[in-house]
């Protein structure tokens, strides 16, 4: 480099560079020139020929996709019907799947093994499961009870959360206006959260997963004998709600 270029260089950056510093700039220009000159020596058949072996491969592996995807294997889009219907979040809809699930009668076929897994999990000890009543959207004064179970012996109210929050007083005024049934209260959230609106009755609420609430289903369907096909699109769609 001659002496002029380092001038020039010191005159550029305002005169503090060194000619000791652009010398040990030089080694660095040496390497990465050796390996540009590396890489443009490659041998041009060889280049040619990875290129075809890679259109090769590509056509091996979208074959694979195809059979992987005729077979079923292959998923995108949606993983529930809930989902595909925009439902999955619905705090609505998946209080009803709930409630249907709650049904020893409903065409589920779980019987009462959802219902005695949830009652055993909040501490609730009904004396029998017969008979039972499962109400929605239950309204006193001006407070909803998203689902009230009754059976003998035993009330479950349950405050049922995806996405949107807390009412003013919503939980303390659910834990007073039901309070001369006794209730077990359970606030069923994504993440277990416990309520914040609760202020007296805040001990007496018990949380509450969506998740849980799919593990218990499915150990439920796992000893019912025939249970319905729709069962296992709540228990999905469920999982699904964090």
């Amino acid at each position: 480099m001659s002496g002029r270029t380092v001038e020039r260089g010191r005159r550029e950056v305002g005169g503090n560079v060194q000619s000791s510093e652009v010398a040990g700039w030089q080694p660095s220009y040496a390497r990465l020139a050796a390996e540009w000159a590396a890489l443009g020596a490659a041998a041009p058949g060889t280049a040619v020929h990875d290129v075809a072996d890679w259109d090769r491969r590509l056509a091996e592996l979208a074959g694979e996709v195809a059979g992987l995807r005729a077979a079923g294997l292959w998923r995108s889009g949606s993983r529930t019907l809930l989902a595909t219907l925009g439902l999955q979040y619905d705090e609505l809809r998946l209080t009803a799947a709930l409630a249907w699930l709650l049904r020893p009668d409903g065409h589920h076929g779980l019987g009462d093994g959802l219902l005695r897994r949830l009652c055993a999990l909040v501490g609730s000890e009904p004396t029998d499961f017969d008979p039972v009543t499962v109400d929605l959207e239950e309204v006193r004064a001006d407070t909803r009870a998203d689902l009230v179970v009754r059976l003998p012996g035993a009330v479950l109210l349950v405050e049922a959360k995806v996405r949107a929050g807390e009412q003013p007083r919503q939980c303390a005024r659910l834990a007073e206006l039901w309070d001369h049934e006794d209730p077990t209260l359970v606030f069923l959230t994504p993440r277990r959260r416990p309520p914040t609106t609760a202020e007296e009755s805040h001990d007496r609420w018990h949380t509450v997963s969506w998740g849980d609430l799919a593990e218990l289903t499915r150990a439920a369907t796992a000893e019912a004998e025939e249970p319905a096909p729709g069962v296992l699109d709540v228990v999905a769609t469920w999982e699904g709600t964090v």
